[in-house]
Formats: structure tokens, sequence, C-alpha cells
């Protein structure tokens, strides 16, 4: 992924975010390279917001795999 996709992906998730949506922020951070979202998880808020949606996502993922 070139870095201008990427910036456009991580403003996508700071706009998702805002919107009150983290659901789908949280959809377009796992397509983000390592490193992004490394540097969004340290983005005091936003790793909070992505936090919590990715908590629900692996509890859900947990579940069909028991």
């Amino acid at each position: 992924m070139d870095r201008e996709a990427a910036k456009q992906m991580y403003n996508q998730v700071l706009q998702q975010i805002q919107a009150g949506d983290p659901m789908a922020a949280y959809s377009v951070f796992e397509q983000l390279p390592f490193m992004d979202q490394i540097g969004l998880y340290m983005t005091p808020g936003v790793g909070d917001a992505i936090a919590a949606v990715e908590a629900k996502v692996y509890n859900e993922r947990a579940k069909e795999n028991f």
C-alpha cells in the first residue's frame, strides 16, 4: 500500500470515529499497514475507541471458534 492510500485510510478512520461510527472505523483500521495501526492506537481517544471495538470483535470471533 502506498503512503497516500494509507494516509487517506488513516483520515477515514478519524472521520468515522468523529461521526460516531467506530465499527466502520475499525473496518478501515484493519486494512491499514501495521505501523499505521500502531500510530492510531497511540492517539488519545482514537486508540480507546479502536480498542473498545476490537474487544467486541475478538470476543465474537472467539465465540465462533468455541
